[in-house]
């Protein structure tokens, strides 16, 4: 016999499984935009000019997170198609980012070729609720190869920061030397950092090969900060084996 209660129930439970399928997939791909790339992985790139565009929002490097990238470029510095952006993780374990492309200058023009790129970086969600924050910046290049009375640099900032990064080699008179990598402390520390590289570079007219660079680091590390609470916590536990201290010397 035709049950239209049991008829009813049974498609009010289908629909409702249906919509949760619906939604179930709906939130499992809504980030599938962002991507993890894992450090020391070749095959594991961004190309720079998907950040630009948005069609890959963020990049997210062991505890950090990059976003907000655009890129500018002029004379034979590479276009952000032709850039990979790799996961990155330096000597100390610090998290951050390579740069992989040509940048360079050819000889012939007087005028130096220039790139400047800018992103954000953040401490992850679960490195935030833990009390991280960003304290110091590093920076190195590599594969990087100049003529004579020729030079390639790099120069990082930061803003709302007075700290600032510089690597470069060059053969240019007085100037003529190389510091491939830099590194400094925040005077303040926080969540996140507004970040700009500008890339020069400049072969004489001379030379027969151009001034470049192939490789470009940017990390950064992290610190906890305690919270006020146990800040006081940990200063009245000072304070009161100090005092214990005293009662014994007394």
């Amino acid at each position: 016999m035709y049950d239209r209660t049991k008829t009813t129930i049974r498609y009010a439970i289908f629909f409702g499984f249906s919509l949760c399928c619906c939604f179930g997939t709906t939130a499992l791909h809504a980030g599938d935009d962002d991507r993890i790339l894992v450090p020391g992985d070749s095959n594991d790139y961004v190309v720079l000019d998907d950040l630009i565009t948005g069609e890959v929002p963020t990049v997210t490097v062991g505890d950090k997170v990059f976003s907000v990238f655009s890129y500018n470029s002029a004379g034979d510095m590479p276009a952000a198609t032709n850039i990979n952006v790799f996961g990155f993780q330096d000597p100390d374990d610090h998290y951050g980012l390579t740069l992989q492309g040509a940048f360079l200058d050819n000889p012939g023009d007087p005028n130096s070729s220039t790139a400047t790129l800018q992103f954000e970086v953040t401490v992850s969600g679960e490195g935030q609720q833990q009390g991280r924050v960003i304290s110091d910046a590093h920076l190195y290049m590599s594969g990087a190869g100049v003529p004579d009375e020729s030079e390639i640099r790099v120069d990082e900032s930061f803003q709302n920061a007075s700290e600032t990064l510089q690597v470069f080699q060059s053969t240019i008179g007085n100037e003529a030397g190389s510091q491939l990598s830099d590194w400094v402390d925040f005077a303040e520390t926080s969540t996140s950092r507004q970040v700009t590289a500008l890339i020069s570079a400049l072969a004489a007219r001379a030379a027969i090969v151009p001034a470049r660079v192939s490789a470009i680091d940017l990390s950064f590390s992290q610190i906890v900060v305690p919270e006020p609470s146990a800040a006081m916590l940990l200063m009245c536990a000072g304070v009161v084996a100090g005092a214990g201290r005293l009662r014994r010397q007394a």
